[in-house]
């Protein structure tokens, strides 16, 4: 009789690991999203989930253009599903920055399964989807969201990317799709207004790779959004990570290791 290999081992021979990580190419937001516990590098961790919540109208897709325009900028790929306008709309609205030499992909699709093959074809760093309750296979159930889950859990791993999945908050503020479409995810961020042309991005409590309690204020301009605040600068792990950076960078250049 086989016996089969179980997935267990103790946990002193079990060795710890960071998240591998990019930039957003925009501090403040590396710092919301979090740093590793060992090397202590911020950044948007690849393999993960985000959901990025907000009521109607308060500026989701400009935040999301801005975090998309930066990595472009450090020529990474990103692949943008945008399920609530014809691609056209969406380029004229949103894209007028964009660098036609970028590596950036759009796409209409919101069936599930075929969003998986354009993932696989286009193989980006980062996953846009506009918006997660446009997926075809979604209903607001439990099951509908599991299945949401563990088909793009499967594909990531596969790609090693990060996806974004935005949602919509109802009339009491809470995430559209109940509890489940929280769970679904590993950090999820909440868009509120703020005072008047601002929003404020916070992360309050949910982080599988940093830390919860954590706000972003930004500020609406022609061109997008800007960011407006600061709070980094009174995180003692931000300094210390910033501190490795430049060593690091300093010995790279003595031709140190």
């Amino acid at each position: 009789m086989t016996t089969a290999t179980l997935n267990v081992e103790h946990f002193s021979s079990v060795i710890p690991t960071d998240a591998n990580r990019f930039s957003s190419g925009i501090d403040e937001l590396d710092w919301l999203y979090g740093h590793n516990p060992i090397n202590k590098r911020f950044g948007i961790p690849r393999k993960v989930m985000t959901l990025l919540a907000g009521s109607a109208g308060i500026g989701k897709t400009r935040f999301t253009m801005t975090l998309v325009k930066s990595v472009l900028r450090s020529g990474l790929r990103v692949l943008y599903f945008t399920c609530e306008m014809p691609k056209g709309t969406f380029k004229h609205q949103y894209c007028k920055n964009v660098e036609q030499t970028a590596e950036f992909y759009i796409s209409e699709e919101r069936d599930l399964n075929a969003q998986v093959q354009i993932i696989d074809h286009v193989n980006p760093d980062l996953v846009i989807v506009d918006s997660v309750n446009r997926i075809k296979q979604y209903n607001s159930s439990q099951r509908s969201i599991d299945l949401i889950e563990q088909t793009y859990r499967r594909e990531i791993e596969r790609s090693d990317s990060h996806v974004i999945f935005i949602g919509h908050l109802n009339a009491q503020g809470g995430v559209k799709g109940g509890t489940y479409l929280p769970h679904m995810v590993d950090i999820v961020f909440a868009v509120r207004k703020w005072m008047a042309n601002f929003i404020e991005v916070a992360c309050d409590d949910k982080n599988r790779y940093g830390q919860t309690g954590k706000s972003t204020k930004w500020a609406h301009e022609d061109h997008g959004v800007e960011c407006r605040s600061d709070r980094r600068f009174d995180d003692k792990a931000w300094k210390k990570g910033k501190r490795r950076v430049i060593t690091r960078a300093r010995r790279k250049l003595l031709g140190l290791r």
